[in-house]
């Protein structure tokens, strides 16, 4: 950190105490502006510097450096960085998303490798009654008796796996440890349905649209996997704290129906900010479910979810307002709530607990 961030930072630990919150967010503030001009000066040395190595008045095209290579497909992965996000309005590069994974056969050869392998598979395990994700599970995951090791697991390390929201094929997985690929096989053996009642989540880096023989002629974005996850929507509403005078049963439809109305809105692929924010709140967020359940007990009925980049943003620290719109059943007047969801790095995080909005 240089000299100058450090002063401000000492300047505004001594100023007289206005209030934790504000005092805060003005030490974040100072801090940014200070990192904004000394990153724009920066930028100015590099482009003199090249201008300067070149004989003209236009930069070079520098190397990217650091660039980890994980698979062929990979090459031409843009650089994108935990610790450096991209300064593009809107779009970090982080995807964040929810839908459903499912398995495709790149090529006609594996297909057949694979129609072998459940053959074989078959002889030892009855699978008539499975669907065709229930039979890929178990072929996966099938253990020979003496090894005690997957045996079609090779097939699998090939497969094309594909992310699916709102049923449409939206991205390309590329799982990058060996656990993030049994976590995709274990999500094979899951219900699948409309809407569903297993949610998958990734977490990850957007790359460039995956060449022709990637997925069997598929061209879709690439998705690096950092961490994947899948859950019943219905151990989410156990966990829930439910709001006295409030029935059982009452409060599980209610918070069902937000969580499925509030992943259905529209365009929300979880590569966007704005998603990337309200993705975050519907999966870790309780208070966001209690508080709907209060308002319902108001007689006021969630009628509007909205994203927007807060006020304290800016293109190093996208931080962005979440804001729950609701109607009174009665008088028919809305009542605004807010929380604030820091998304700067790959995984979002809270800013500010859920409170009133009032709109400027």
């Amino acid at each position: 950190m240089s000299e100058s961030i450090q002063t401000t930072v000492e300047e505004q630990k001594s100023a007289p105490r206005m209030g934790e919150a504000e005092s805060w967010r003005q030490i974040r503030q100072d801090i940014r502006e200070e990192i904004m001009a000394e990153i724009r000066e920066g930028i100015r040395e590099e482009v003199r510097g090249n201008g300067r190595e070149n004989g003209s008045s236009q930069p070079k095209k520098l190397a990217p450096s650091g660039k980890a290579s994980l698979a062929p497909a990979e090459a031409a992965w843009p650089e994108v960085y935990e610790t450096a996000p991209s300064l593009t309005p809107m779009f970090s590069g982080y995807i964040y998303a929810l839908g459903t994974v499912s398995a495709r056969f790149p090529s006609l050869s594996l297909e057949k490798e694979y129609i072998q392998a459940e053959a074989a598979v078959a002889l030892e395990k009855n699978l008539g009654a499975m669907t065709p994700r229930q039979k890929m599970y178990a072929v996966f995951t099938y253990q020979t008796p003496k090894r005690k090791r997957e045996r079609y697991r090779y097939i699998a390390q090939q497969m094309c796996w594909l992310f699916s929201i709102e049923s449409i094929e939206s991205y390309i997985l590329q799982p990058s440890t060996e656990e993030q690929l049994s976590e995709l096989i274990d999500m094979l053996d899951k219900p699948f349905g409309t809407p569903p009642m297993d949610v998958d989540v990734v977490v990850g880096v957007r790359g460039p649209v995956a060449p022709p023989q990637t997925c069997g002629g598929m061209q879709l974005p690439l998705v690096r996997l950092y961490n994947t996850y899948s859950f019943p929507v219905g151990r989410l509403v156990e966990n829930l704290p439910k709001p006295q005078n409030m029935d059982e049963n009452e409060f599980q439809t209610l918070v069902t129906q937000v969580f499925y109305m509030t992943m259905q809105l529209a365009d929300n692929m979880g590569n966007m900010d704005e998603h990337r924010a309200l993705n975050y709140v519907i999966l870790q967020y309780e208070n966001m479910y209690v508080m709907v359940a209060e308002q319902a007990q108001r007689n006021c009925s969630l009628t509007d979810v909205q994203v927007q980049r807060s006020p304290l943003s800016d293109p190093l620290m996208p931080i962005m307002d979440v804001i729950f719109s609701f109607t009174n059943n009665a008088d028919k007047t809305v009542t605004n709530f807010f929380t604030e969801v820091d998304v700067t790095g790959m995984y979002p995080f809270l800013n500010q607990p859920i409170q009133p909005y009032y709109r400027k």
